[in-house]
């Protein structure tokens, strides 16, 4: 790999092995009054949003932090590791969508239900799975995810959320939260050289091979992890991951003087 650019992305990722841990301050830190976490906190169950803000971000940084390391070590991979910047890009606009500071309490914890309802959903998928197991989806303490799902959409208890202010919203996929946070085309790119797509070829620095090619009419270049699509997104993925972490630590502390 070109020196230069093994330094340029060393440089980028300094420091991100800290963000756990301001992550992990601010899940810990008491809710300022004033903050809109206080604000939330006045509506039924509003600690979802801070669940699955910091299980989201978490999950984001730790993929950035592995491709931290790897940048530091003796190799790096052609490819995979737009899979960790791909994940961490994921993280970031998911944790920004629920402790979103630009919607009312109703909506940011009506998206902590959505986000409790797609979790228990995704749980309920993999107890029924007929892989590896005939063992009853029933865990052996609490409830399953079917009985979770059930309660969740009793139609008198979506009554009582609304009444008290909830609102009632979908989940938003991840293409469109990618779409709404201006990644989208990093994140189609990055998703496109991951599962080996060949249009996504298109937009590397791909390099003519000496060889033949390995069919007629087939197009044979040689693709490097100096590749500069792994530069930009890292810059890109990054930047989001810093501010998601900012926004969730201003969603939790008091807010600065001037604001309402």
């Amino acid at each position: 790999m070109d020196p230069a650019v093994v330094a340029e992305l060393r440089r980028m990722l300094e420091g991100v092995h800290e963000l756990g841990r301001r992550l992990e301050a601010a899940h810990r830190a008491p809710v300022a009054p004033g903050s809109l976490a206080a604000a939330d906190d006045a509506l039924p169950d509003a600690r979802f949003v801070t669940i699955f803000a910091a299980q989201a971000l978490g999950a984001g940084i730790d993929h950035l932090n592995a491709w931290r390391l790897l940048a530091n070590g003796p190799e790096v991979p052609i490819l995979a590791h737009l899979t960790l910047l791909r994940g961490a890009l994921e993280g970031a606009t998911r944790c920004r969508w629920q402790v979103d500071a630009t919607v009312d309490s109703g909506t940011r914890v009506g998206r902590g239900f959505a986000a409790r309802r797609d979790d228990q959903d995704e749980r309920r998928k993999f107890e029924t799975s007929p892989e590896g197991s005939t063992r009853s989806p029933q865990p052996a303490r609490g409830l399953s995810a079917v009985q979770r799902l059930a309660a969740l959409d009793d139609p008198d208890a979506v009554k009582a959320r609304e009444a008290a202010g909830i609102r009632t919203v979908g989940f938003t996929d991840t293409t469109s939260l990618m779409v709404a946070y201006g990644h989208e085309r990093w994140f189609r790119l990055a998703s496109g050289l991951a599962h080996g797509k060949e249009w996504a070829l298109a937009a590397t620095a791909l390099k003519d091979s000496a060889e033949p090619p390995l069919a007629p009419k087939v197009g044979h270049g040689i693709i490097s992890a100096s590749e500069p699509v792994a530069i930009a997104l890292t810059g890109v993925t990054v930047n989001a991951v810093r501010t998601a972490l900012a926004e969730l630590e201003a969603y939790r502390s008091a807010p600065p003087s001037g604001r309402p």
